[in-house]
């Protein structure tokens, strides 16, 4: 088996498997809000993710289909919405990446989660924290934005040239490219 993806929101678990034909996804935890309930027509996801009580998949064709709970219209994937690479979710947001790099994000914006900057080169890489995102631009450059209430979203001088990017309910952790770990 290859796993295409694999992810962990606070009250679930969910996997994404390449190579077979319907793409399985399997998903586990609490499901007292549906995030677990897959849509029966789910095509083969290449990427999950999951908020706190919704979940996100990417088919195939770069698609986005979201399920669980919608209080604050996370699961409301904007309807044209299209060419998706990659999700990232969480309390009350979603975002997603577009294959040419751009961000779109829906649902709460409390704390400015939604409020995508405007960067110079593509992103490459995101990430969902309880009320912020992060992103890497294709130079390895890292943005935060949202809440900042446990400075979340100040990012070192130190962490320059990112590899990999990774947010927690209240911080963020990155990889650089030298292999150094910046919490």
């Amino acid at each position: 088996m290859t796993w295409a993806g694999v992810l962990a929101g606070a009250p679930l678990a969910c996997t994404a498997t390449a190579g077979s034909p319907h793409g399985d996804l399997a998903s586990w935890g609490w499901n007292g809000l549906g995030q677990l309930n897959a849509p029966a027509s789910l095509p083969p996801p290449q990427a999950v993710a999951g908020g706190s009580d919704h979940t996100l998949a990417v088919t195939v064709d770069g698609n986005v289909l979201a399920w669980g709970w919608n209080q604050s219209r996370q699961c409301n994937v904007p309807s044209t919405l299209s060419e998706v690479v990659a999700v990232a979710a969480r309390t009350s947001h979603s975002i997603a990446l577009k294959s040419d790099g751009s961000i779109v994000g829906w649902g709460g914006n409390l704390y400015g989660q939604l409020n995508v900057p405007m960067a110079i080169l593509p992103f490459t890489a995101i990430a969902s924290g309880a009320y912020h995102c992060v992103a890497i631009q294709s130079d390895g450059l890292i943005w935060c934005w949202g809440r900042n209430n446990y400075r979340q979203t100040d990012v070192p001088a130190s962490v320059q040239a990112v590899a990999s990017v990774s947010a927690g309910l209240w911080h963020t952790a990155a990889i650089r490219l030298d292999g150094e770990v910046s919490v």
